[in-house]
């Protein structure tokens, strides 16, 4: 707005000095330009919460759960999913942290299977994140991995997880802030506002194309926010000492 304004003054001036124009008729011009440019700025945002709208509109999130539920699982007390492969689950570490080997048990939500065998594949504590190679598939689309790239503040998200138990608890917010560091992580973090509980921690973010963002890292939760790993931590292994290396 300052450079419109100095450009204006500018603009003024120039016609003062060359089109003999008077003080009153500068004084005028001045105040018509300043309406049109007001005018212009709030037809603008205008335009801008109608964009905003439709944005949310275009966000079904009981079809995006309805499509998603069944690639969610129980890990442990908290939660985990399916990611590019019927047999690779993602969770947070602080999730499976405390048990006494590689072996987890997975409780599906495919109605199918009560427990399945998994082995951690991949484990790395500055991340908080897991993975888990099942020794059988579940009987779901796994989840896909969408581009972070494009991220903005104020896009709105999902969440899907097992809070107190409650299998596959849904809960929607926005993101709330991006690249978000905290001392007891060495990544960067996506914030969202959605509703979360420690049962959420390992459960996917999703976007509204239906997929996945991030994962939450209820370690960090807070009363009114919580963190998600961004979920390109979890495309291709990073030199860790477990076997999990699909292609990126």
């Amino acid at each position: 707005m300052k450079i419109i304004n100095l450009g204006l003054s500018l603009m003024l001036v120039i016609a003062v000095i060359f089109h003999g124009l008077t003080l009153d008729k500068v004084k005028s011009t001045e105040k018509e330009l300043e309406s049109k440019i007001e005018q212009l700025e709030q037809e603008l945002t205008s335009v801008n919460l109608k964009l905003a709208d439709l944005d949310g509109r275009n966000f079904n999130s009981a079809k995006i759960s309805a499509n998603a539920q069944k690639a969610v699982v129980s890990v442990v007390g908290g939660t985990g999913f399916l990611f590019r492969k019927n047999t690779w689950v993602v969770t947070a570490f602080h999730v499976i942290k405390s048990l006494p080997d590689k072996t987890v048990d997975i409780l599906p939500n495919d109605g199918v299977h009560i427990l399945i065998k998994g082995e951690i594949k991949f484990a790395k504590q500055e991340w908080d994140l897991a993975i888990i190679e099942l020794a059988e598939p579940i009987d779901a689309e796994p989840l896909m991995p969408a581009d972070i790239i494009s991220l903005a503040k104020g896009e709105r998200i999902l969440v899907i997880g097992n809070p107190d138990g409650v299998k596959s608890s849904v809960s929607t917010g926005v993101i709330s802030g991006l690249d978000i560091k905290r001392s007891l992580l060495s990544v960067s973090l996506i914030q969202t506002d959605a509703r979360l509980e420690r049962g959420n921690s390992g459960g996917p973010v999703i976007d509204k194309d239906g997929k996945v963002i991030g994962m939450i890292s209820n370690s960090m939760i807070n009363l009114t926010f919580g963190f998600a790993i961004p979920i390109d931590r979890a495309k291709k292994d990073r030199g860790q000492r477990y076997d999990y290396a699909p292609s990126a």
